[in-house]
This record gives structure tokens, sequence and C-alpha cells, in this order.
């Protein structure tokens, strides 16, 4: 049985929380307040782990790609009081989380080239862009209070 999770996307403008599976090599792991990478449309972005669901909205969803920080990085509280931020002023889920990620965590986009044939004897070779979202490393120092495993 697979377990689903709720994540909440750090994507610019984008509002409401969205789910995903667990893989089974992750499913020990993965605890609330993580950040995890995720597939979102065609690229890779970063999230925050809000919780575990019984159903999910839709019927096919993606596995979570990675947990970025096997640290906990916010709390249960900062969690109920991003949702209520969010509720109070209308802003997105993900905005309010943003104000409680600890600083140099938020999401980097890295360009990354590879070589699509072999450069011509002499010549330069030709770089492709391939856009994918950073990972962050973890930053030591931080608290683990208020936590709860899935």
């Amino acid at each position: 049985m697979r377990i689903y999770v709720e994540v909440a996307v750090n994507v610019p403008g984008v509002s409401g929380v969205f789910h995903y599976h667990l893989p089974k090599n992750l499913e020990k792991e993965a605890a609330v307040g993580q950040i995890v990478e995720v597939p979102f449309g065609a690229q890779q972005v970063q999230g925050i782990l809000l919780g575990r669901v019984d159903t999910p909205e839709v019927t096919e969803t993606k596995p979570v790609s990675a947990i970025l920080d096997p640290q906990i990085s916010l709390t249960d509280y900062q969690i109920k009081l991003a949702f209520e931020l969010s509720q109070q002023t209308l802003a997105p889920l993900s905005s309010c989380i943003s104000l409680m990620v600890p600083s140099g965590i938020s999401q980097l986009a890295d360009t990354l080239y590879s070589l699509k044939t072999p450069p011509e004897p002499g010549s330069a070779p030709a770089l492709h862009p391939h856009s994918s979202a950073g990972r962050s490393t973890r930053i030591g120092g931080r608290g683990h209070s208020g936590t709860q495993p899935l």
C-alpha cells in the first residue's frame, strides 16, 4: 500500500498543496517538516512535506524524488502558523512557509550543460542547457522541537 503525502511546493505564485506518494526507499526516512524534491510539471522543485493523506485528490500521483535534508526544517508549530497566515491574509501557502524556512535553504535553480555531440577537431564544443532544481545542503544548528514522524 502506498503512503501519500501533502507537499507545499516552492514555486512563486503557486498556491495550495499537492499530493505525492513516497517510494519504498523513502518511507522510513520521511518526516513532517522536511525539505523534499518533487516533480512539478516539467521540472524538479523543492517543497516542504506537510503530512500524510489517506486518499490523494488525484488518481495518479508522482513519487517524491528525494529528501534533500534529513533534518527537520519546519516544526509542527511553524507549519500550523503558515496555514493560519495563509488563510487570514489569502497569501499562497508556499509564500507563508518561505518566511519560516531557514536562511540558505531556499530553492536555487542551476543550469546544467552537456555535450550533445562530440566536437569537431579544432572547434569549440556545443553546450546545451538543461534546467534542474539545485539541491540544498544541510545547515547545522537547527532545532528539532515540535516535530513528528510520518
